[in-house]
């Protein structure tokens, strides 16, 4: 399958099946692609500034100061959050925190694994409106066990059970 660029795409199945479905039509491409897993654990006694601060310099392709961060929070609605605790975070924040992350790793693709479960509506707007954000320059593949945050979706794949 031809991947379209600069779009946002919706894969529906098992894990299993996602998995094979991204190792099938992503393994050849000469373009840069990352999975990131929004249910991942993040470290909770950091704070969320920390936390951007760690991941700046694992991930991220250029060094970004605090104000560049500091930016970044904001784009997530998190800048009013700069020092709290990650333990005190809603499941919204923390998926809000964890897509930042994915925002500083600058791929071609992004792979994005259940952005939306367990989260209400208003973090899914805000989840929403960073996705427009993220799919102007790069594309955007997002799997799930469900539909739920799809409607942005340019394409919906639905791989059988």
């Amino acid at each position: 399958m031809e991947i379209q660029s600069n779009k946002v795409i919706g894969i529906i199945g098992t894990p299993k099946s996602v998995d094979q479905y991204i190792a099938a039509n992503f393994s050849n491409t000469n373009h840069k692609y990352t999975i990131f897993d929004m249910n991942e654990k993040i470290e909770e006694t950091r704070n969320v500034l920390e936390c951007m601060r760690i991941w700046s310099e694992e991930y991220a392709l250029q060094k970004f100061n605090e104000d560049d961060l500091i930016t970044f929070l904001y784009i997530g609605r998190l800048d009013g959050r700069i020092d709290t605790q990650i333990a005190k975070l809603t499941i919204g924040e923390k998926k809000r925190l964890l897509f930042l992350k994915a925002m500083l790793a600058n791929c071609y693709y992004y792979i994005i694994h259940e952005l939306f479960d367990g989260v209400d509506k208003k973090d899914i707007e805000i989840l929403t409106q960073m996705l427009i954000e993220l799919s102007t320059y790069a594309t955007i593949v997002l799997t799930a066990e469900n539909d739920n945050g799809f409607s942005i979706c340019d394409k919906i794949i639905i791989l059988s059970y």
